[in-house]
């Protein structure tokens, strides 16, 4: 299937999508090409949520534990087995995608990287306007330093789930990245925000601090980032 979707008036190209489907997943197109559309005009989601098959469940909730801990060695095989117990989901695969990304940032081994882009695409051809697809999306286009297709992306990721803190965080990180550190402290508060027990936002927001040679500042957030996490060597 390869679709595009053009502005009737200037006859401009608005998006392009296209995907190899066998015959056992034709089904998945609807949802995929809708999404297409309504990512592109920015319109709200379709309402049919995606979730994850009870076949598949125990392992993507184990995975996805382990992966807001770093431990990607252990994530990774159990999202393997629910990609393959619920091979329908845009969620298995956008969660295997992240922890094979965040083994690429830990080893810098290009063979992640590919594995994560696949994995992408994989849920991408399920459904590419779902917040967790975007902020994949969002993660390789930011380790490719292309910041301004990050910066989209997250910020379609937080119009479907505004309240989502991974997406704030990582938005955070691409403005980080970027040198707009005035842009990306917001970012990491609306992330403690939305989700304050989590270690990873004082952990960016510490790092930023001390980037900008705030240290009493970032101390304190360090401070709060191990009394969450005291067991983590990192």
């Amino acid at each position: 299937i390869h679709a595009y979707l053009t502005d009737a008036g200037s006859q401009i190209p608005l998006k392009e999508w296209q995907a190899q489907l066998q015959p056992n997943e034709l089904r998945e197109a609807p949802v995929a090409l809708a999404a297409m559309i309504t990512g592109a005009l920015r319109l709200p989601p379709l309402a049919v949520a995606a979730s994850v098959n009870a076949a598949a469940f125990a392992d993507f909730a184990k995975g996805v534990g382990l992966l807001e801990r770093n431990a990607t060695d252990e994530a990774i095989p159990v999202l393997e087995n629910a990609v393959k117990a619920d091979p329908d989901s845009p969620l298995t695969y956008a969660r295997l995608a992240e922890a094979q990304m965040l083994k690429y940032s830990s080893t810098s081994d290009v063979t992640w990287l590919g594995q994560a882009i696949l994995s992408l695409g994989d849920a991408r051809r399920r459904n590419p306007d779902l917040a967790q697809v975007l902020l994949v999306s969002g993660i390789v286009d930011q380790y490719r330093g292309s910041y301004e297709t990050a910066e989209a992306d997250l910020h379609r990721a937080l119009e479907i789930e505004p309240q989502n803190g991974d997406v704030w965080r990582r938005l955070g990180q691409v403005y980080q990245n970027n040198n707009r550190f005035r842009d990306a402290i917001p970012a990491y508060e609306e992330a403690i925000q939305f989700q304050p027990g989590y270690f990873k936002h004082y952990q960016a927001l510490c790092d930023v601090l001390s980037v900008e040679g705030n240290y009493e500042a970032a101390v304190r957030q360090c401070t709060k980032m191990i009394v969450l996490s005291p067991d983590l060597w990192e």
